[in-house]
């Protein structure tokens, strides 16, 4: 997606979790990937998991040290992040870090549970494979000012796959990768 967004000129901006056992952002595979990501003129940011935080009064400290731990081990500069399915109360803080762009400010959010084709901002999201805010359409991109736009690129494939098939194929990826690392790293591996 980075390569094609690049190749018709869109810059965007890319959200990656540290705290996920579905991959490892810091494995050199995936840290060459990101860093491909960078060169094309994309941003690089934190997709901030708060299922460790166990208060909100901390999470400005969790954010700041979780980017300086992405920047150290990247080598490239992180100035956003994003949180990951975020609590109505987490929205409402408005959290503001100097030198962090949140992707929940006003500036690029506007939280409402009605009337939702009013905000200033239209928020349009393929979270768990649906369109629950509309889809990114001519019209609907023309019709608002500004939009957020929130895209998986881990849950579409070429081919078109619905979600259960899709997450199927991840799962075969996954094991493969797997199979490959314990390959490169344990010479005493056999494949059963």
């Amino acid at each position: 997606m980075a390569r094609l967004e690049w190749m018709l000129g869109i810059t965007s901006s890319y959200f990656f979790q540290i705290r996920n056992d579905a991959y490892n952002l810091f494995s050199p595979s995936n840290i060459g990937i990101v860093r491909d990501i960078k060169q094309m003129g994309h941003s690089i940011g934190l997709h901030a998991h708060l299922g460790m935080i166990e208060s909100y009064d901390e999470l400005a400290n969790n954010l700041v040290r979780d980017v300086e731990i992405m920047e150290n081990m990247l080598k490239l500069p992180i100035d956003r992040y994003s949180y990951h399915r975020p609590p109505k109360a987490v929205l409402s803080l408005k959290l503001k870090i100097k030198g962090l762009i949140n992707t929940y400010d006003g500036l690029f959010f506007e939280h409402r549970e009605s009337n939702l084709e009013k905000v200033s901002v239209k928020y349009l999201a393929d979270s768990r494979h649906q369109w629950k805010y509309g889809y990114p359409e001519e019209r609907t991109i023309a019709s608002h000012p500004k939009i957020q736009l929130l895209i998986h690129p881990d849950e579409w494939t070429i081919a078109g796959y619905d979600a259960k098939t899709n997450f199927r194929m991840l799962e075969d990826e996954k094991r493969i990768n797997f199979r490959q690392t314990i390959r490169s790293e344990c010479d005493h591996y056999t494949e059963s």
